[in-house]
């Protein structure tokens, strides 16, 4: 981002977001969890809070980022290889993890090729990859974390409402809020949903800016006019 002074590092501006509606609030390093980091810095939206505010956190991954990547020569966060949908990372998350979190990013796919059919058309469609957040948001939950703000993957426009609808239920029953639903590409396919805590988040009436549908920029444009 032009004249904040940060090194950001993520595609959609996942960090960008963070940083604008909790990070630059902290009063000291905050802590995250990188759920499916693939990379330890170029695409990584957790780069930036390790790097230039300080934080600390975890970050997970089904594949060998540390061989593949070389993580820890590029990250001092720790890295644990992991299947983020099993009981050990519910686990691993409960030995090492505080309750409360600032901020999850949540992007965890399976490879491969699959038959998806359209739930109004009937239309069957072949797709790149098996988006899994709603099978592992509950492993997070079971840990008995808390997060002030989460970047969860879903892939609408894909997976129509197999992952949006069980992760919104489940997040919604606990009083989070969805800050901007269904953010999506330029081309208008929506893939995330970008969720705060409100009992932890420092800006009042935050929720005005609430936003559906919106390209990742112009939620970003929302925020940061709305953080001045």
């Amino acid at each position: 981002m032009v004249g904040s002074g940060m090194n950001f590092e993520s595609l959609e501006r996942q960090d960008e977001f963070v940083y604008h509606v909790l990070g630059k609030h902290l009063k000291g390093p905050g802590f995250f969890l990188d759920v499916g980091c693939a990379s330890p810095k170029g695409a990584n939206n957790t780069y930036v809070f390790e790097k230039d505010l300080g934080w600390n956190g975890m970050a997970f991954d089904i594949g060998d980022v540390e061989a593949d990547e070389n993580w820890s020569g590029v990250r001092e966060t720790p890295f644990v290889q992991v299947d983020a949908t099993s009981e050990q990372f519910t686990q691993v998350l409960k030995n090492n993890v505080n309750t409360v979190v600032d901020y999850i990013s949540l992007d965890v796919d399976a490879g491969g090729y699959y038959q998806v059919q359209d739930s109004f058309t009937g239309i069957v469609r072949t797709v790149e990859g098996l988006n899994l957040s709603h099978l592992v948001l509950p492993r997070i939950l079971e840990a008995g974390i808390v997060f002030k703000c989460m970047t969860l993957e879903h892939e609408a426009f894909k997976w129509n409402t197999t992952v949006t609808f069980p992760t919104r239920s489940a997040l919604e029953n606990l009083g989070y809020k969805i800050l901007f639903e269904d953010v999506s590409f330029e081309d208008g396919n929506a893939w995330e949903d970008w969720w705060i805590n409100p009992d932890f988040i420092p800006l009042k009436n935050i929720m005005s800016i609430s936003t559906k549908g919106a390209t990742y920029n112009k939620c970003l444009e929302k925020l940061i006019t709305f953080t001045k």
